[in-house]
């Protein structure tokens, strides 16, 4: 690894690159005679196994359910809907994932929410806009 780091050096005209790769043949100075795999462990005891990439976080589809199903319920009844988000709001069993979820199925949207706070805004928003139509065909149902 380092002959082939010293012959990389040699072929590059670029002042940086050759500052870069010195510092590089400098580094792999004391492990030069080691093997791939000798290098890999040597590095693993030194900072630990590599990490994998991190999963998705699993998502409780029954509480996703239970509070669309509510929410859904809720659409004409403004103190029904209270009830239902303040419960939301508290519940400890929804993280981000489960609100996230939530909120996309009871917008009708498909933006990831990062942060609860806007999840939990859109949805009122939604009831709220979903309210005001009602009431507007309510008020003009008898016009025509």
């Amino acid at each position: 690894m380092l002959s082939f780091a010293k012959t990389l050096k040699e072929a590059q005209a670029n002042k940086t690159t050759v500052s870069e790769i010195e510092k590089l043949i400098e580094g792999l100075g004391p492990v030069d005679e080691l093997s791939i795999t000798q290098l890999v462990k040597l590095l693993e005891k030194r900072d630990g196994p590599a990490k994998k990439a991190g999963t998705a976080k699993q998502i409780d589809e029954d509480v996703v359910s239970r509070y669309v199903d509510m929410l859904a319920k809720s659409h004409n009844d403004p103190s029904r809907f209270d009830l239902v988000f303040d419960e939301l709001q508290t519940d400890k069993q929804v993280r981000l994932p489960e609100i996230d979820a939530i909120a996309r199925q009871f917008v009708g949207g498909t933006r990831a929410y990062k942060k609860r706070a806007d999840a939990l805004k859109d949805i009122r928003l939604r009831f709220d806009a979903g309210l005001a139509a009602q009431r507007r065909r309510e008020a003009s149902s008898g016009i025509f």
